[in-house]
Parts: structure tokens; sequence; C-alpha cells
């Protein structure tokens, strides 16, 4: 997978002549809801001859109002990796950009791309609130430019009370601290990147400050966690939640001597931490 800027691709035309099988969306916390896309957009990608899948996503969650955002862009792009998404695109949300309408987007992607599908969960909505569409306008604009685009709404994902899977849920969970239904509605555990943390050694463990921390994160407590390492690999491992710092140390009944033995090779490659549980 390649990771390009969007203003890269408009600027160079790159997609002008390739069929590409789209989607556009924040995939802030990748979920059940938006791996149904991603399979959608893999499968489309695998019967449709030389095209490429694209995901054009934020640099920051348009709809951010202070709430925090789930992962990185860092980790969302090494999710798009496991469904060998072509591209990975990322537009700036700068202000300029902030008012630009679903009529000037759709242009800039049909200039520069030939999106064969669009592939978009029910709630999609493009553009600045005053002149925004949605999946079916979006499709009819970049029809108006020339592109023979095809709609594909994905249904929504659903919990066992018929209520729908969101970011904005799992945001709530992580606030709350209920791991245990971020997991069963994320499909996975939820994920702190460390690979651009600074960090220091203390008396038991690993240190982190919490003001690093560009993510939402839960409130203080203890989780069992895993640590993995930029090779794949990974250990077990005890993380401390405080209002200042985050610590990683030895996992509940592991051996003390052999964590403090990893921890330089954790500072010097560590990738992500995945919290399992509360404790």
């Amino acid at each position: 997978m390649r990771k390009y800027d969007f203003d890269e691709i408009v600027g160079g035309r790159m997609f002008a002549d390739t069929p590409v099988i789209l989607s556009i969306g924040v995939f802030d916390g990748v979920h059940r809801g938006h791996r149904k896309i991603l399979n959608t957009l893999h499968r489309l990608q695998e019967e449709t001859p030389g095209s490429v899948s694209m995901v054009v996503t934020f640099s920051m969650n348009p709809k951010d109002s202070g709430a925090g955002e789930l992962d990185t862009l860092r980790l969302r792009a090494a999710e798009m990796d496991t469904y060998s998404i072509n591209s990975f695109t990322v537009i700036d949300f700068s202000e300029k950009f902030s008012r630009i309408s679903a009529v000037g987007f759709a242009h800039s992607l049909a200039m520069s791309t030939d999106p064969r599908f669009l592939v978009v969960g029910e709630d999609f909505r493009c553009g600045h609130p005053a002149e925004s569409t949605d999946g079916k306008g979006f499709v009819e604009l970049l029809r108006n430019e020339g592109r023979k685009t095809e709609l594909i709404t994905v249904d929504y994902v659903l919990d066992n009370e018929g209520e729908k899977i969101s970011s904005t849920r799992l945001r709530s969970y992580i606030r709350n601290g209920e791991i245990d239904k971020y997991i069963d509605f994320a499909g996975e555990p939820f994920r702190i990147d460390l690979d651009p943390l600074p960090c220091r050694l203390d008396e038991e463990g690993i240190v982190f400050e919490r003001m690093s921390v560009h993510q939402l994160l839960p409130p203080p407590g203890a989780f069992d966690a895993v640590v993995f390492l930029d090779d794949g690999s990974a250990s077990r491992c005890r993380l401390i939640l405080s209002e200042e710092f985050l610590m990683l140390r030895a996992a509940h009944g592991a051996s003390v001597s052999g964590f403090m033995e990893k921890r330089e090779a954790m500072m010097a490659h560590k990738n992500y931490i995945s919290i399992i549980r509360s404790i």
C-alpha cells in the first residue's frame, strides 16, 4: 500500500486514467462497520481489471469538536494495509479545505481519478455543511464531471439491540472505561500508538507522559495489555494509567525480571499497545 497526500494526487492527476474503487471517510477506530466497507472495497477491486482501491481520509476528524480521536493516521494506515488497499490518501483538513463544497470536492476527484465505484456507509455526507450532499448526490456530481461512477451503499452493522455501531459509541466506551464493550463492538482491542511517544525508564517499567498521547484514553486505572514491537513480536504487560502518566509494567503473575530485561528493546522498537481488559 502507498500513502499519498490528496494534493499530490490532484496536482499530478495520478489516477485520472486508472479505474479507482473509492471510499471516503474518517475511519477513526476501525470497527465492524468500517470493515464491511473495506471488505467490499477489496472485493470490487479484485473484480475490476486494472483497478486500484483507494481510501480517502483526513488528517483530522472533520466532525471532531474536542471529542478526541480513537487512533492515529499511522495505525489507520496499518489497518487499511491488512485489507490490501492500494492507496491510502490523506487530505490535510485545513481551514481552507473545510470550506470546500461537495461540488468542488467532486470536481477535484473527477479531475484526478477515474472512480468506477464509490463505497460508503448509509450516513455518508461530504462537503461544507451548507453545501454538502449524500452518497447518491455525490455520485451524481461525479457523473456530471464525465465519470461513470456507481454507488455502493453498505448497510449499517447493528448490535444485538438493533443500534448502529459507530465511532461515536466507541468513544463513549473508552471515555467511560468500558473496554469489554469497546472490544465487542470494534471487533478488536483498543490500541494506543506508542511509536511517536517519548518515554523513560523507572524502577518498575516504562513511563510515557499522558499529555504526549493525542488519542482519546480511558480513565485512570489498571489494564491487562499486550505490547507489539515493530518486528511483529509481542509481550503481555500491565498498563497503568494515571492523570499524568502511562506506565508499562510486568503482567500479573509474570516474571518482573524477565520484563525488565526486555525494557530497552521495547523502548527502541515500540509499535503499539492493545488493551485487553480492565483489572
